[in-house]
């Protein structure tokens, strides 16, 4: 009996022990990932910050019942479109970097006025914007229907 026992936590030790070695490798992948993915990466952290803003105030509202919030950079304007999956249509903001994780974000089209009331109003329309709205949508197109 004793025999067994020992057996059996000699494999637990073991197995523990592959099991630490194999979580701790996946861990660096993830690292590694993420830097490079980082790296390659132009978009402003508080783009970053500012999408998933919007994303939680979709969300929140239940705007769409499945549905993403994609960012691009058009001639230097960074723009948030919060759509359907799949979709090109929605709510279309543009984020303007003001400091060092500080951001401003605009609505630019009618949906996302619409929507804005829901999130209590909370983002304005800047009227000074030089966006083409249509050639973003144009590109969110490209990129989000293919």
């Amino acid at each position: 009996l004793d025999i067994d026992k020992e057996i059996r936590m000699e494999f637990l030790n073991k197995l523990s022990s592959n099991l630490g070695k194999l979580l701790a490798g996946l861990i660096v992948v993830f690292i590694v990932i993420g830097a490079v993915n980082g790296l390659s990466s132009d978009k402003p952290s508080e783009v970053a910050a500012a999408e998933t803003e919007l994303w939680g105030n979709y969300n929140k509202a239940g705007i769409y019942p499945s549905f993403s919030c994609s960012s691009l950079d058009q001639d230097g304007h960074w723009l948030v479109l919060c759509h359907p999956k799949k979709s090109a249509t929605g709510g279309l903001y543009e984020v303007t970097v003001v400091g060092d994780n500080q951001y401003q974000i605009h609505f630019l089209n009618g949906k996302a006025k619409t929507h804005n009331r829901h999130f209590g109003e909370v983002y304005s329309y800047d009227s000074n914007q030089s966006v083409n709205i249509s050639k973003a949508m144009d590109d969110f197109a490209k990129e989000i229907e293919g």
